[in-house]
Formats: C-alpha cells, structure tokens, sequence
C-alpha cells in the first residue's frame, strides 16, 4: 500500500519539470478499498497415523521348581535302647548288636549250638557287655569275659521261647551260663536258673527246651554255695530287660 502511494507523486513532479501544466487527477484507493489477495490456505497437518500400542507381553513367571520331596526317615526307636553307658553295676557299659554285627552273630551261634537248634531264632531283644568273673571263681580268673543277654523264640515254634545268658572265656570254654522264662524281666530272684552238674535231661516248666544237672538259683547262688552267678560290676547290664 505504501509503495503504491510513493510511485503516484513521483509522476506529478516529473511532469511538472517540463513547463506544461498537466492536470492530473491522482485517486488514492483507501486502504480501505484495497481488496487483499487471496491467502494460500495453510494446508491443514494430516495428523500422523498413531500407532496402535504394541500388547504389552504378559510376565513370564519363572518356572515354579517342583518341591523336593524330603526323604523319609525312619520312625525313632522304640523300647529297649541300643546302648548303654558304663556305670558301677555295668562296669564297661553295654551294646545292643544290630544285624550283621559280628558279636551278634557270635552270641546267636553259641546259643543255637549250646540248644541244638537247627531253625533260626527271631530275636526279641540283644544284649553284650563284657566284664570280671564272679569273686568267688579264683583259678582260672577272666577279667573281662564276653557276656551275651538273648531274648528270642524260634520261628518255626513261637512257643518255644525263653531269656538266656551266655558267658565266654575262651574259643573253648563258652555257653549257656543261666536261663529264665520269656515272661519275666530284669534280673531278679527266682527267675534265672542256672544248672550244675550231670544228670539226665529233662523239661523245665516255664523254660525252652531240656536241662541235666542241679538246677539253682543263678541270681543269688542258692543252692549252689551260695555264690551269685554275676559280680556286682555285671548286674545293671541286664537293667531293663
């Protein structure tokens, strides 16, 4: 607009210098008249496609290790306890032989052969401990025999059952020392029997298999000197049975 003005007045004064008189009519549009031009539209923005939202991958939970199983162990053992320890009335303490045990092998073997047993024994309770003669025995004297306390029946005859105490001094001199109904308990008066001497066999009410000599009581010795079969250093071995 302004530009278009500054060009009409540069023409009068140009024709003016010529000495003519030129009679020019200069119209000035108003601004207002001045029609502007068209405006280029704005080309309207395509709105970029918004992309759709990748799935959000679900947590994998790590793989739940399968639980260990815990081993079984066995239930704790019941009734008579597998050792126990040395006191005054069991001087070296004693032990209960398990299976495969080479003392209760040994103990089972003198008790079959000393019975004349050819079925096995299913044994009930197991005891060894080792220890001095008893204070009457001077010659010869052991001081540390081995002692075998046996619980047991025999599998093809349940009735056939009793308790028995067995004694070895030497490869030689081993065997049943004293026996006592299955019924009973401990180690006590009148139940242990023991035998001296020959005599013909025969049965014992209360006591498996047959017995020869003079029985007495092995317990406190009566009826054989009055010698009990056990020192005082022996006696709580058998504690329990």
């Amino acid at each position: 607009m302004k530009a278009l003005v500054a060009a009409g007045l540069l023409l009068v004064a140009l024709c003016a210098c010529d000495g003519s008189t030129v009679s020019a009519t200069l119209t000035v549009l108003p601004a207002e008249s001045l029609t502007p031009a068209p405006s280029t539209a704005t080309p309207t923005a395509t709105a970029s496609p918004t992309p759709s939202p990748s799935p959000t991958p679900s947590p994998t939970a790590p793989p739940t290790a399968a639980p260990t199983a815990s081993p079984t162990l066995p239930p704790p053992p019941t009734g008579t306890p597998a050792a126990g320890p040395p006191s005054a009335g069991c001087i070296h303490g004693w032990t209960s032989p398990a299976e495969g045990d080479a003392k209760r092998a040994a103990g089972l073997t003198i008790l079959a052969n000393n019975m004349g047993l050819t079925d096995a024994l299913v044994v009930d309770d197991i005891r060894y401990f080792t220890g001095p003669d008893p204070d009457n025995i001077l010659e010869p004297r052991y001081e540390n025999l081995e002692r075998w306390y046996i619980k047991a029946h025999l599998s093809t005859d349940p009735t056939y059952r009793g308790r028995w105490l067995l004694e070895k001094r030497t490869s030689t001199v081993l065997g049943v020392s004293a026996v006592a109904p299955w019924d009973t308990t401990g180690w006590q008066s009148p139940d242990w029997s023991g035998f001296e001497g020959d005599g013909l066999p025969r049965a014992i009410e209360g006591l498996p298999g047959e017995w020869g000599g003079i029985q007495y009581d092995f317990v406190t010795g009566e009826g054989d000197g009055g010698f009990p079969g056990l020192p005082s250093s022996q006696v709580e071995c058998l504690a329990g049975t």
